[in-house]
């Protein structure tokens, strides 16, 4: 275990969460099958080309129930980087693919 860099593809596997607790959090992919959540209590920021949230994932920038308080920021930031058509033949890429459970709230 360590600290994803720009160049890493970050999984999540079921049962897991992965809190971001700062505003340093880079990686090239995100893919969840656990859950990718954003603290409540700092700024936070997330810098990805790609996050997919498979249908057994859950991304929680803030719920209703627990939303991002109005004293703290959240960001997601997508790289701009060249879509890699080899990887990614039918060009999904690049943003947030959401096929489970995905919230964004703030206060």
């Amino acid at each position: 275990n360590r600290v994803p860099s720009s160049s890493d593809t970050t999984i999540i596997p079921s049962g897991k969460t992965v809190t971001i607790t700062d505003t340093s959090a880079v990686t090239k992919n995100v893919c969840t099958h656990g859950i990718l959540k954003y603290s409540r209590s700092a700024n936070t920021k997330l810098q990805a080309e790609t996050i997919i949230v498979y249908s057994d994932g859950t991304y929680d920038q803030g719920t209703v129930a627990s939303p991002i308080p109005a004293t703290f920021t959240s960001e997601v930031v997508f790289t701009n980087t060249p879509i890699d058509t080899v990887f990614d033949p039918q060009q999904y890429g690049h943003g947030l693919i959401g096929l489970g459970t995905v919230t964004t709230h703030g206060a």
